[in-house]
């Protein structure tokens, strides 16, 4: 049990990290493109409900409202496994790190691998013509890995109370 109180808390320390981090960003980035143009501020708040949403997971899974956060923190990183990138719409979305392997199709079928931290990029009708695919391999193991919890939290769920 211990073991599983130990997995959960370095996920929880891991989501609220995270969106503590991609909101600092957010700051800076407010901050050293002031004035705010309005496009933006739809944007930015994007940002923070997805950052927030993050460090809200976490906080969930800290206060041990476990099942809520589990589930809440599965959401967040199926929210992160894809980016894309389609005729000048794109979304790519971590909160805490990422390991992006993908291809480019802008000048021939490119490979691309990526490290990034927390960030949110979305576009809608740039003249950003481009084609891209990535997958984040961090945000992928996540989802298995809370899913792992999940069912040993059920069998444990179970176990307890036969019915």
């Amino acid at each position: 049990m211990n073991n599983l109180k130990s997995k959960i808390a370095v996920l929880a320390y891991y989501q609220v990290a995270g969106g503590t981090v991609g909101i600092l960003l957010l700051v800076w980035l407010v901050a050293s493109t002031f004035p705010v143009s309005g496009t933006n501020i739809l944007l930015y708040f994007f940002m923070v409900v997805f950052f927030g949403a993050s460090i809200w997971s976490g906080w969930l899974l800290i206060d041990k409202r476990i099942e809520s956060g589990l589930k809440l923190s599965k959401i967040n990183q199926l929210l992160q496994v894809f980016g894309v990138a389609f005729g000048g719409v794109a979304y790519e979305y971590v909160a805490g790190v990422a390991l992006l392997p993908g291809i480019n199709l802008e000048d021939g079928a490119n490979f691309t691998f990526d490290f990034t931290f927390s960030k949110l990029e979305l576009y809608v009708n740039t003249s950003k013509d481009f084609v891209k695919v990535k997958f984040n391999l961090i945000a992928i193991y996540l989802v298995y890995y809370i899913a792992k919890l999940q069912n040993i939290i059920a069998n444990e769920k179970s176990l307890k109370d036969p019915k």
